[in-house]
């Protein structure tokens, strides 16, 4: 049980303690109802055969004490709740108090029961038969916190022992002996569901976080920490929707970089890695708003989602880009080495929903031209590729921004 819990990472054990915290609240619930109802159940048709006013102030004010200790947890166990969901919890005492105040109140109105001579005692049999299947239950319900059984139980348990130790039944050292050795018993049983549980639960949270790490890794690039073409995709999608909805433009930036196959061809593919990363980087510090986005599509080319971003300011952003790419210096031992990246761009109006293919192929046309004009420069798709880009019936209905000078 323990080497299961330390073998998950800190992360992981705080989450397992929150959780485990959660089902306590869970289980704690059904002890609240199980003693008033099972003491007005016993109590109910004693006072009915024997109505006296004696039976009556007696039963009804361990009623009403056994209402106000439930009452107690419940308010313990909401402030807890309330406490939980606001921050991490190390401790959880309400749980603790509210069990122990409503288990020693049965525990207590058990052991007057033993006594002789007051208006409990001929329920003596019923009760240590209920105290009983109350142990029982209870244990079964908090077994997933050690602590907190051996608060449940000597609360239970202890005042009964303490009773018939004093002599005050017959047969004194049987039945405290079997009174510790019923103790004993149902905390050694309390340890088979407690490894269950955190079995159950380690192994929950282990899987939670492995197919996390598993989505994480279907979205991201794994050499530049980039979103990679499947995300790229789904994102771009996603953003065309939005500026369908809402009317506003949209701009995509293609980029790829120049004679990237010389420098893996001259200076091998581990120096062609560390450029990747440096331009990924570089990338990623050009885009100041929270919802551009910038993807890898694959080998040496990316991609840049500016939403809400029209020409001229795309137009800014690509320029940007690069000459930060230019100024880049990228040391492989004795030299350093220079790169420089074509940028193809489009920007337009979606009016309504379709597919992101034919925007894609616009932004490839225009890193295309910018390719054939000599590499270096950016250019964007002009407004007769939009125009035919809104042709019916396979095309996305665009409006063309209005076009500023060529990069």
């Amino acid at each position: 049980m323990d080497e299961q819990y330390r073998s998950l990472d800190p992360s992981q054990q705080k989450e397992f303690q929150q959780q485990r915290y959660q089902d306590l609240i869970q289980r704690s619930w059904p002890g609240v109802m199980v003693y008033p109802l099972v003491w007005w159940a016993v109590v109910l048709p004693r006072l009915w055969y024997a109505p006296t006013s004696e039976n009556l102030s007696w039963l009804g004010g361990l009623g009403f004490l056994i209402l106000l200790s439930c009452s107690i947890r419940i308010r313990l166990l909401r402030n807890f709740r309330q406490r939980l969901a606001e921050s991490q919890v190390r401790l959880a005492w309400e749980i603790y108090l509210g069990t122990a105040i409503a288990a020693l109140t049965w525990g207590v109105i058990a052991a007057i029961s033993l006594l002789p001579s007051n208006p409990v005692t001929p329920l003596e049999m019923v009760m240590v038969l209920i105290t009983s299947g109350i142990c029982a239950g209870g244990v079964c319900s908090l077994a997933i916190s050690q602590r907190l059984v051996i608060v449940f139980l000597g609360c239970m348990l202890m005042p009964s022992i303490i009773v018939i130790s004093l002599g005050y039944t017959q047969h004194t050292f049987e039945l405290a002996l079997a009174a510790v050795i019923f103790w004993a018993g149902l905390f050694l049983v309390s340890g088979l569901p407690r490894r269950e549980y955190y079995a159950a639960t380690c192994s929950m949270i282990k899987l939670k976080h492995q197919a996390a790490y598993l989505q994480e890794l279907s979205r991201v690039d794994g050499l530049t920490g980039l979103n990679n073409r499947r995300q790229f995709e789904h994102l771009f999608e996603t953003e065309l929707k939005r500026a369908s909805r809402g009317h506003y433009p949209l701009s995509l930036l293609l980029i790829d970089l120049d004679h990237f196959k010389h420098i893996n061809d001259h200076y091998g593919h581990l120096v062609g890695d560390e450029c990747l990363k440096m331009v990924a980087n570089t990338l990623s510090s050009e885009l100041k708003r929270a919802t551009d986005a910038v993807a890898r599509l694959g080998g040496e080319e990316f991609a840049i989602i500016l939403p809400g971003t029209n020409e001229t300011d795309a137009r800014q952003v690509a320029e940007s880009i690069r000459l930060a790419l230019a100024a880049l210096e990228i040391p492989t031992g004795n030299e350093t080495i220079s790169l420089t990246a074509s940028l193809g761009g489009v920007s337009l109006i979606p009016r309504q929903e379709g597919s992101a293919r034919d925007i894609i192929k616009l932004a490839d046309d225009a890193l295309y031209r910018a390719k054939h004009e000599g590499r270096n420069r950016c250019c964007f798709a002009p407004l007769s590729s939009l125009a035919r880009s809104t042709e019916p019936p396979e095309s996305l209905d665009v409006t063309p921004l209005p076009q500023s000078s060529s990069a």
